[in-house]
């Protein structure tokens, strides 16, 4: 069944297939970036893996993301590292490690993977506040979280973003 067939139709699970984007693919569900649905796939795929929990053992760091002028306003999440458990979570947090802020084109080149993170860092285009060395300390932690979340991102659709 594809996808315009699949329209209006009962999935396992009850969920509606009006309910959300379908890929044409294995009835994936994809998620709209920086929707409260993408900060719930985020959440539940970090909280599902045993090897970022394996990684995240006695980390403890806080990220937070803030992603200005995207369609639909600014849009501030962030992820807990919390000595073996990993969190997702939409709004700020009062006292992140760090923090990266970025506008929505800046933050969909880098989730796209056309545009190198370190270099965005580089040349201005994602500003970063709080103590970089906790990010060094770090990197198997934030490796395995980046794996995990590649997964979502394979299931994320990005918006342009609108004109003003």
């Amino acid at each position: 069944m594809d996808r315009c067939e699949a329209l209006g139709q009962t999935l396992p699970g009850g969920i509606r297939s009006t309910d959300r984007h379908l890929l044409s693919v294995g009835f994936g569900f994809v998620v709209t970036y920086l929707s409260t649905d993408w900060l719930d796939r985020l959440r539940s795929a970090a909280q599902g893996d045993d090897a970022l929990r394996a990684a995240a053992e006695g980390v403890e760091l806080t990220l937070q993301q803030v992603v200005t002028s995207a369609p639909g306003g600014d849009v501030s999440y962030y992820v807990t590292f919390d000595d073996g458990e990993v969190y997702v979570q939409a709004g700020t947090v009062r006292e992140p490690s760090v923090t990266f802020t970025q506008d929505y084109r800046t933050a969909v080149a880098v989730a796209r993977g056309e545009l190198n993170a370190l270099d965005a860092l580089r040349d201005g285009r994602v500003l970063l506040t709080g103590d970089p060395t906790l990010l060094q300390q770090r990197t198997d932690a934030l490796a395995a979280l980046d794996a995990v979340f590649s997964e979502v991102r394979a299931e994320t659709e990005y918006p342009e973003p609108t004109r003003r």
